[in-house]
């Protein structure tokens, strides 16, 4: 079985789990705690195992801080390089595919 079939099988049996598990909860006093266990269970064994460890809360914080650094130093140059006329998304994004224009028109850019 390939890998992508087993995990269209996987999808479909989690479906199925979690719909049946659905049902429990609603009933719950048709069922023990062992049978909603055993559903759980079951689909605990069915998801695929996270290959990448969690990233600690305050490295992911770090990034997040240095991504917008960086976002607002770009916005810093764009507002600077930008007409006084362009300040909204639109305007930019017309001044930019203009400006992309050019270059093609002038053959900086290949095709």
């Amino acid at each position: 079985m390939t890998k992508v079939t087993k995990t269209m099988n996987n999808e479909k049996i989690l479906d199925e789990l979690n719909d049946k598990l659905d049902y429990m909860l609603d009933h719950l006093e048709d069922y023990t705690d062992n049978d909603i266990k055993s559903i759980v269970n079951q689909m605990n064994e069915l998801y695929p195992p996270d290959p990448m460890p969690p990233v600690p809360i305050e490295e992911s914080l770090k990034d997040f801080w240095e991504f917008v650094a960086k976002r607002e130093e770009e916005e810093r140059i764009l507002s600077q390089c930008l007409p006084k006329n362009v300040s909204n998304l639109d305007d930019i994004c017309s001044f930019r595919l203009y400006n992309c224009l050019k270059l093609f028109r002038r053959g900086r850019f290949s095709s």
